[in-house]
């Protein structure tokens, strides 16, 4: 499923100059759809059926136009390419956006908003570095350091996402992988109970930022055992994420997504009408652009105030002689 903008001439298409019926071949790979499927004339958006039709394909899918086209005329089309809906948002959907951006689905379509949220909630959890969303299961194998200065080793290990919500599997195990020792497990409904350590091991926590209240932040340190140095010498299955969407998280990929759509209504407004006159009076509506780039900055400066909130992934590395546990 992917989003496409063509900007054609009239001179693309069929027939001659300031003719009805010409006919415009896209150069789609896939089937096009008809959820999200716009078409601008000069900046202006036509109707289907009224004003258009179209002819759907797997390859080169047609539009005839049905009033006259000149071959000055710059024609844009914004369209889905594919056979199935877009995968369903983690975050937000297409009515949250709509009413971030005041636009609708006579601007810019259903379908393409659906596709450009998909897009948006990607960059989030790629810059944020982690997921958001509820029971997510993963198994890690985590190598330890050796013996410290005065010949003890390591007690303590961290996992590689957080809020953990449940461990169902913490062994150390050999080059072989079989386990060699076996700690205890521990229940979504004990860690939902704050119940942050077993028998065998302490699971620390820390405030999250993300929803101010106190989470496991996946750093689990032994209470008697300690772990000999190896290769993937320790095997931990547990889930994480958060069971309901975290209302920053929410309002992050809104705005993400709020961007991506005003970018794509301005792309299909060239040439639009910033005022008229008439014998009465004379009419400004105002550059759409210059709207546009006043609300994406404004939406941008939001986003980065909540991404200064969540946290983003580290983009350098730093690397010293000093060493903890």
């Amino acid at each position: 499923m992917t989003l496409s903008t063509q900007v054609k001439r009239g001179s693309d298409c069929s027939l001659t100059d300031g003719v009805t019926n010409r006919v415009l071949t896209l150069a789609n790979t896939q089937l096009t759809v008809s959820g999200g499927f716009l078409v601008f004339n000069n900046g202006l958006s036509l109707t289907t059926t009224t004003e258009y039709t179209v002819s759907h394909s797997t390859a080169n899918s047609t539009i005839t136009f049905l009033n006259i086209v000149w071959d000055a005329d710059y024609l844009t089309i914004i369209y889905v390419q594919g056979s199935t809906a877009p995968a369903v948002a983690k975050y937000c959907t297409y009515t949250d956006v709509y009413n971030k951006t005041g636009l609708s689905t006579s601007e810019v379509g259903s379908a393409i908003v659906d596709a450009l949220i998909l897009d948006a909630e990607a960059e989030l959890e790629m810059q944020a570095g982690r997921v958001f969303t509820n029971a997510n299961s993963i198994t890690e194998y985590l190598s330890t350091k050796d013996k410290d200065i005065i010949g003890n080793y390591a007690s303590s290990f961290q996992l590689s996402h957080y809020p953990v919500q449940s461990i169902t599997l913490c062994n150390i195990v050999d080059i072989d992988g079989n386990a060699t020792s076996t700690f205890d497990t521990m229940t979504s409904a004990e860690i939902i109970a704050h119940t942050y350590e077993s028998e065998d091991y302490w699971l620390q926590t820390m405030n999250d930022p993300v929803t101010n209240s106190i989470i496991p932040n996946g750093k689990i340190t032994l209470k008697e055992s300690t772990i000999a140095k190896g290769t993937n010498n320790v095997k931990v299955s547990y889930t994480y994420g958060y069971s309901s969407v975290p209302q920053v998280i929410w309002n992050l990929a809104v705005c993400l997504s709020a961007i991506r759509v005003w970018i794509t209504f301005m792309g299909g407004q060239y040439d639009r009408i910033t005022s008229y006159n008439i014998p009465q009076q004379g009419v400004v509506k105002g550059d759409i652009y210059q709207r546009g780039q006043q609300q994406i900055n404004m939406i941008n400066e939001e986003a980065n105030r909540l991404f200064n909130r969540i946290g983003k992934k580290t983009l350098s590395f730093f690397a010293s002689s000093g060493d903890s546990r």
